[in-house]
């Protein structure tokens, strides 16, 4: 696959995601929340797939909080980095996952009796396409209950690339 590079709005996509995903987690009875974005917050990214990372991961927040609860997203930046996260108040993630939650086929519940299915590939492949934007994704408790995921990226600002260079929504 060939990604599309080009300067990404940050606020614009995160909507996205958090629109592409609304159905879904009031099908679970979940909340989505995204909190205010600054329209001058840019990285450079192919858009389709920074999307599917973030969408990726609210759903998966989605998925496991309880019913009731709410999934917050946002976007905190530097003037060299931005950071997106996805903070749910679901059960949080076991410490025995914690070393492989990124791996090929892991999931956090491989019984025959899952409340969810799924292949196992989702974070695998998320972590791959961050890794390719020269990105970093990982998580970290969210006290006192749930987990937040988290993409980190460089921060751009396209007014520094050439006039012609296209800005993707």
């Amino acid at each position: 696959m060939k990604d599309d590079y080009c300067p990404v709005q940050l606020s614009g996509l995160i909507a996205d995601a958090v629109s592409d995903n609304s159905s879904y987690a009031q099908e679970l009875e979940v909340m989505l929340k995204m909190l205010p974005v600054d329209t001058d917050i840019f990285v450079r990214a192919d858009p389709m797939r920074l999307e599917q990372v973030i969408t990726k991961l609210v759903s998966n927040a989605a998925k496991f909080s309880n019913p009731h609860s709410e999934v917050t997203l946002a976007v905190s930046a530097t003037p060299d980095h931005v950071r997106i996260t996805v903070c749910d108040q679901g059960p949080g993630v076991d410490p025995a996952h914690h070393d492989h939650i990124f791996d090929s086929f892991s999931q956090l519940d491989n019984s025959d009796i899952r409340k969810f299915s799924g292949t196992g590939l989702g974070l695998n492949i998320s972590k791959r396409i961050v890794e390719a934007h020269g990105g970093r994704i990982g998580f970290e408790p969210n006290a006192p209950v749930g987990t937040v995921f988290f993409v980190e990226l460089a921060r751009i600002i396209p007014a520094m690339h050439a006039p012609s260079t296209k800005v993707c929504a």
